[in-house]
C-alpha cells in the first residue's frame, strides 16, 4: 500500500476541519469551570479554533514556540488545542514537564499505574515490583529507550513499504511507552490486526503481533480479575500473568525486531565484502 487514501498530511487541524464539514451540528458537551453544562458544535469549535490561531499570530507566535494554558478538559481548552496546534506550534510544554516531574514522586493525577488497566510498562514495573520513586524511574526509563527502539524499527519498515505495520508499532509503542495507558488507549491494535496478515512482515513478528491483537481485544485484564483499591498487590502468579501479558507480547515484538534490524545491518558489509 503506498498511501494513495489523500493527498494533504494527516496534520492535527484537519481532523476538526473534517469534523466541521461532516459533522458541524453534532454537539460537543462539556461542564464549564464555572458549573453549568455548555453545549456547542465542531463548526463552532473550528471557527473559534481559528480566531485563536489568527490571533496568535498576530502576536508573533510561529511555527515551532512553545503556547502554555491554564484550562479544564472544556471546550475551551479543546478550542484552544485546535487552534494553537493548528499554526504548529507546541501545546503544554511546561506542563507536560510538570506532569512527569510529579510522576517521577508519585503524582499521577489519575488512577495509579498499578491499576491491572493501566497496560503500559510502567504499570508493569508498578505490578511486578512496588510503587516506589526508583521503581518509577526505572520504569520510565525503560520506556524511553523502548519508545525510541519503536521509533528505529517502525521507519525501517517503512522504508521497507510496510506502512500499515510501521504505523502500528509507532502507535503501539506510545501506548507501552506512555505511563499510563488505559485498555482502550489501544486503538492503534487494529492496524496491527492489518499488518499481521501481510506477508513482507517476519513470520514470528507476526505471530507475536497476531497473539497481541487477540489478547488487547478480549480484555481479559478487566474482564477476569479483581482491580482497584489496591487489589493487584494481592495478584497471585496466575493473574499477573493475566495483567501483565499484554505489554510483554509488545516488548516482545518491539526487542525482537530491533535485534532483528541490528542483526541484518551488520551482516551487511559481510556479504558485500564477499567475492
Amino acid at each position: 500500500m503506498h498511501g494513495l487514501m489523500q493527498d494533504w498530511p494527516l496534520l492535527c487541524h484537519r481532523i476538526i476541519d473534517h469534523a466541521a464539514t461532516f459533522h458541524g451540528e453534532r454537539k460537543v458537551i462539556s461542564r464549564s469551570v464555572e458549573g453549568p453544562i455548555h453545549t456547542t458544535t465542531y463548526a463552532e469549535v473550528r471557527g473559534r479554533a481559528l480566531k485563536v490561531a489568527q490571533r496568535l499570530e498576530k502576536d508573533g507566535i510561529k511555527l515551532g514556540d512553545r503556547v502554555a494554558t491554564l484550562a479544564w478538559n472544556t471546550w475551551r481548552h479543546m478550542e484552544a488545542w485546535y487552534g494553537i496546534t493548528g499554526i504548529g506550534a507546541i501545546l503544554l510544554f511546561r506542563e507536560t514537564l510538570v506532569f512527569f516531574g510529579g510522576l517521577s514522586g508519585g503524582d499521577t493525577r489519575t488512577a495509579s499505574p498499578l491499576y491491572a488497566g493501566n497496560q503500559s510498562l510502567l504499570g508493569v514495573f508498578f505490578r511486578l515490583g512496588d510503587s516506589s520513586q526508583t521503581t518509577t524511574l526505572l520504569g520510565l526509563a525503560v520506556s524511553g529507550v523502548l519508545a525510541v527502539l519503536g521509533c528505529l524499527v517502525a521507519a525501517h519498515w517503512w522504508r521497507n513499504d510496510e506502512k500499515v505495520f510501521a504505523v502500528a508499532l509507532v502507535g503501539l509503542t506510545t501506548c507501552l511507552a506512555s505511563p499510563l495507558s488505559w485498555t482502550h488507549h489501544y486503538v492503534w491494535i487494529l492496524p496491527m490486526a492489518m499488518a499481521v496478515l501481510s506477508p513482507g512482515v517476519p513470520r514470528w513478528a507476526r505471530y507475536v503481533g497476531g497473539s497481541w491483537v487477540i489478547w488487547v481485544c478480549v480484555c481479559l485484564p478487566l474482564a477476569v480479575l479483581p482491580y482497584g483499591g489496591g487489589r493487584e498487590r494481592q495478584f497471585d502468579v496466575l493473574q499477573q500473568v493475566v495483567a501483565n501479558l499484554g505489554p510483554i507480547l509488545g516488548v516482545i515484538l518491539v526487542v525482537g525486531l530491533a535485534w532483528q534490524l541490528v542483526v541484518t545491518t551488520r551482516s551487511r558489509p559481510a556479504l558485500a565484502a564477499a567475492p
